[in-house]
């Protein structure tokens, strides 16, 4: 979307990037279950055990986990 100051927003740079980032994340996911490693991800709090398996990788991962929020 063009800006009064003809700055833009909304770049696909963005998306595609996003894209790539969340397509490599599968890739690594896929190819560590295929060795029989669970991937350390976090889920929604929304699905059953969501909260405790959040838990569990917060107590083992929480030094290098960054906060999304301030």
């Amino acid at each position: 979307m063009p800006l009064p100051d003809g700055a833009a927003t909304g770049p696909m740079s963005t998306v595609a990037g996003a894209l790539i980032v969340q397509l490599v994340v599968t890739q690594v996911c896929g190819r560590l279950l295929e060795r029989g490693i669970r991937p350390p991800v976090m889920v929604s709090n929304n699905v059953p055990e969501g909260d405790a398996h959040n838990e569990e990788l917060w107590a083992r991962f929480g030094a290098r986990i960054r906060p999304v929020e301030p």
